[in-house]
């Protein structure tokens, strides 16, 4: 895959229109590539470009680094969860949904600093894929949104989680007491991710480059994309060497 730093990274034009999507501004570069501000029909979104070769990516592998980079502009999504994502024909992967989305950076005295969490923060996101944070109403962090993302993927291959229709009382206690046991059908990499993430306070950075590495090892496990469609057999070169992920915020 293309991301070492010796290889630029696609850059986009203010006003340059995107699958509909308006080019308004550039919020920054994140690990992977860099994030665009975009509107489309009145709604408001953030889209982000990378090159991906050939054999492009595994599906897990890219929903982390849709989040690894809405994190890199100072916004928790705050409702990961599989039904807020989703696939184009042309590979892309949009995380959707803007309406939970808080900033966790903000300024301060001329400088950025973490926002201060609340002694109580209110219930928002989804009980299934939400954290134990979340449903004990303590401030959400990027912590929380990687909490969703892991229960994606333990549903991804167990088939589903243990609390699938379970009501909030029996969903806090099996998230309390499960532990480790909760990626028993996983590959043992993901026990890494696991432990990481379990570390992490609220003003803590993840260690995204630990994930990747990770999934990576792991990577024979998840499903991937290979070659490219007939559709995408009809795209430019460019076309098919960009991955653009749109996140609302």
């Amino acid at each position: 895959m293309s991301t070492t730093s010796s290889i630029p990274k696609p850059e986009l034009e203010k006003d340059t229109v995107v699958c509909g999507w308006k080019v308004i501004r550039k919020l920054g570069c994140g690990g992977f590539g860099s994030v665009y501000e975009v509107e489309k029909d009145g709604m408001s979104a953030a889209l982000k470009t990378e090159f991906i070769d050939q054999e492009g990516e595994r599906s897990e592998t890219l929903r982390n680094e849709a989040i690894t980079d809405l994190h890199n502009t100072g916004i928790l999504h705050r409702d990961i969860k599989a039904s807020n994502f989703a696939w184009s024909l042309e590979r892309r992967v949009y995380l959707l949904d803007l309406g939970f989305c808080r900033r966790f950076l903000v300024w301060r005295d001329g400088k950025i600093v973490y926002r201060l969490a609340r002694k109580r923060a209110p219930f928002l996101g989804t009980s299934k894929y939400c954290s134990i944070n979340v449903h004990r109403r303590i401030e959400q962090g990027r912590r929380d949104d990687l909490w969703g993302w892991l229960y994606m993927v333990v549903e991804f291959f167990a088939g589903r989680l243990i609390w699938r229709n379970d009501d909030d009382e029996v969903i806090v206690k099996k998230k309390e007491n499960i532990g480790s046991n909760l990626l028993k059908r996983c590959p043992q990499e993901m026990f890494i991710i696991y432990d990481h993430i379990r570390s992490l306070e609220y003003t803590s950075k993840p260690n995204y480059g630990l994930m990747r590495r990770q999934l990576e090892k792991g990577g024979r496990y998840f499903a991937e994309f290979k070659g490219c469609s007939d559709t995408e057999k009809e795209m430019s070169d460019d076309g098919r060497k960009t991955l653009q992920t749109a996140r609302h915020f």
